[in-house]
């Protein structure tokens, strides 16, 4: 239980610096503007996916080799299936006159715990 307590604040802490790191690698995009937004935000979007995959492989489910077919597979297939649970809940909020700024911060919480159950249960399932 307190194994499991510390990897979700470690899951937690480089859940924030991936973010961090992630929206300046953006914000230096966007700075730089030498490409479009469209590309901007495609790279930025990559980005993020390997470095998280790899600070959450590496340091949180301390996966030694992380270069492993069937580990990106899974992992591309969980962020795939995040997009779309978050485009669909924006979307069906937006029937009901809820701001999609507002629905996609109310869904962080739920990605999160969903990306850690899924990364731990059944990505890196030891």
């Amino acid at each position: 239980m307190k194994n499991l307590i510390y990897m979700k604040r470690k899951f937690i802490f480089f859940g924030f610096v991936n973010v961090l790191i992630s929206n300046l690698f953006l914000q230096l995009l966007l700075l730089i503007n030498f490409i479009p937004i469209s590309i901007s935000t495609l790279l930025f979007i990559l980005f993020n996916a390997i470095l998280g995959y790899v600070l959450y492989g590496k340091f949180v489910f301390k996966i030694s080799n992380i270069i492993n077919k069937n580990y990106i597979y899974k992992y591309s297939f969980t962020l795939l299936l995040s997009w779309l649970l978050l485009n669909i809940i924006i979307s069906y909020a937006s029937i009901f006159k809820i701001n999609p700024n507002l629905s996609s911060v109310i869904m962080i919480p739920f990605l999160a715990i969903y990306s850690f159950l899924m990364q731990k249960y059944w990505i890196f399932k030891n």
